[in-house]
């Protein structure tokens, strides 16, 4: 019956965001075990963005990476393993590898003139008090193979980096303050260039409209979560180890709460009992129509919200969209800047390496098939 009701569940997704092929949502009838308070995470180059690697040289020198830094998560360190590959003929003991985190010198390491010619790793240890928010590591290869005259051209001035090589985080969980304002964080977090995938609860009773509620819910999630791709997992109760959003009817209440104490269509974020850095999102009404208004009020309200509990009284949902008027289309009806456009600051660079730049188009179907036609 649930797969039934799961079905259901992802029809009402409206978005154009897809779950992974191949990984139904699963019911989690187990107890979950209280994680160590550190947590590791590796990212590749390919997943900062650099899927063929990095080839610096005396004319291009450095390369940035972006690697986002949850808000609710604290770094206690953070390293770099490159493997690389140089070439023979260069003044080793006067190349050197420098790595900056948001503009500030973390790391150093000097070139081996007994491993030129020959693939590699180089370790280098990073200042985790550099990493907040959104952090920019640029790795800079300063090489010579003079001590007078260098010509930045010269074809010995070569440092590969392959796409293998890894930037390597750990954190401890940061315990953020039980406030609406912080929505759509820490469930989904912006600085998190993963794949969202985030636990949801369903209404113990489970009706067409509760559904295409949380269908909403999940749509709003998914476009959230743009180009990181979003998956949900069904749950009998709230995870305490992940921070779970909690749609209900006035049947399970948060601990401490009755169904009394439900005045109408109410958003609450409050903390797992086990983990106080885990938190729980409670999407609550008395009735159907209610738990839509509060889901309404999150997905279109939710940037003015504020305090550990709102009640939501009215919500604007605006005059129906028209068409082929998805928020992310291509407006056919005006100019459109290629500002508008791009998924990042950059984008539209060229240099020698990188020739040509592009953009993205996302269309209604029937523009698309003109254009093939």
């Amino acid at each position: 019956m649930r797969h039934l009701l799961f079905s259901a569940f992802v029809l009402f997704c409206l978005t154009g965001y897809s779950q992974e092929r191949g990984e139904p949502a699963t019911v989690s009838t187990s107890q979950e075990t209280v994680p160590a308070v550190e947590r590791t995470r590796t990212l590749t180059f390919t997943q900062m963005g650099q899927p063929n690697g990095v080839r610096l040289s005396g004319i291009n020198r450095f390369v940035d990476l972006n690697s986002g830094i949850r808000l609710d998560e604290l770094v206690t360190r953070a390293s770099l393993s490159l493997r690389v590959l140089y070439p023979q003929g260069m003044r080793h003991d006067q190349s050197f590898v420098r790595v900056y985190v948001n503009n500030q010198l973390s790391g150093l390491s000097q070139l081996s003139v007994a491993r030129a010619g020959v693939p590699h790793t180089v370790e280098i240890e990073l200042d985790p008090l550099l990493f907040s928010d959104f952090a920019t590591i640029r790795v800079e290869y300063d090489g010579t193979y003079d001590s007078e005259c260098v010509d930045p051209g010269n074809p010995t001035l070569r440092f590969d980096i392959r796409p293998e090589s890894t930037l390597t985080i750990g954190s401890t969980p940061l315990n953020l303050v039980n406030d609406l304002a912080l929505l759509p964080a820490p469930f989904f977090d912006p600085r998190d260039n993963r794949k969202l995938r985030l636990p949801l609860v369903l209404p113990v009773e489970q009706t067409e409209a509760s559904m295409k509620a949380a269908g909403i819910l999940a749509s709003w999630m998914g476009a959230q979560a743009f180009y990181r791709q979003a998956e949900f997992e069904l749950l009998e109760a709230a995870s305490p180890t992940r921070h779970t959003i909690i749609l209900t009817k006035g049947k399970k209440m948060p601990e401490g709460m009755s169904e009394a104490d439900i005045e109408g269509p109410s958003l609450m974020i409050v903390s797992a009992k086990e983990n106080p850095w885990v938190k729980h999102l409670y999407v609550m009404g008395r009735t159907d129509e209610e738990l839509l208004q509060a889901v309404y009020g999150l997905v279109i309200e939710g940037q003015v919200l504020s305090g550990q509990k709102a009640l939501v009284k009215k919500v604007d949902l605006g005059a129906p969209r028209k068409p082929y008027d998805a928020p992310r289309y291509v407006p056919t009806n005006r100019p459109v800047r290629f500002g508008e456009l791009i998924d990042f600051p950059g984008q539209l660079e060229v240099s020698s390496d990188k020739p040509r730049a592009s953009i993205n188009l996302r269309g209604n179907p029937p523009i698309f098939n003109g254009f093939r036609k």
